[in-house]
């Protein structure tokens, strides 16, 4: 799942879905980017770090990353998309 977080300024932001409830879910994210291997995130006390976000801010869902990498497909998806995301945030 790639999700868009207005508060968050490095991008993509990328979890594991861990729970849906109506229109939120429960993300678990992971830390990697766009060239690099993707992985579960911790915090410092190893518990995964999670959060309970709404469903609108679900940008990319149901892909599968190819040896813990995002593919080119998903690479230029992503980036456009977060450009757009991020313009319309500065008009608004």
């Amino acid at each position: 799942m790639a999700v868009f977080l207005s508060n968050w300024k490095k991008h993509p932001v990328i979890g594991k879905v861990l729970r849906i409830d109506n229109d939120m879910f429960e993300i678990h994210y992971f830390e990697g980017g766009y060239n690099k291997e993707w992985r579960p995130l911790f915090a410092k006390n190893k518990t995964a770090w999670t959060d309970c976000l709404p469903i609108g801010c679900i940008i990319l869902a149901g892909f599968v990353l190819q040896d813990s990498k995002l593919s080119t497909q998903q690479k230029k998806f992503l980036k456009t998309r977060y450009n757009e995301l991020l313009a319309d945030k500065e008009d608004n």
